[in-house]
């Protein structure tokens, strides 16, 4: 009994914690970095807030508030971002050698690499 109560709580929390990253989007010219807080990774979901800061093609930068939550697991995080712009996406994220892989793009062509600040 006492060794099933320690593997689950070495899986709790896996995610929290501030996870950085960007990626461009060569078609636009765009570029998006994330600022990512996760304040809780409990029971296979996550919850917390981020900033993305938007740079357009003409150098504009516009940094908007979102509010994140999802699924996790030993794998990754699969991310659900509303944003206060109503821009509403899902960023989804391997683990990668302890960093966090996902995709800016359908075709998987503009990697975001997330790693824990």
């Amino acid at each position: 009994m006492r060794f099933g109560w320690m593997i689950l709580m070495v899986g709790c929390g896996r995610w929290e914690g501030n996870w950085e990253g960007s990626c461009d989007n060569p078609a636009t010219g765009e570029t998006r970095v994330f600022n990512i807080d996760i304040d809780e990774d409990k029971g296979g979901s996550i919850t917390g807030t981020a900033f993305m800061t938007i740079k357009d093609n003409r150098g504009d930068t516009t940094i908007i508030n979102c509010e994140v939550s999802g699924d996790s697991s030993r794998s990754g995080v699969k991310f659900d971002f509303v944003c206060d712009n109503d821009e509403t996406f899902e960023v989804d994220a391997e683990e990668t050698n302890g960093d966090l892989l996902a995709y800016c793009d359908d075709a998987r062509e503009s990697e975001l690499l997330l790693v824990l600040d």
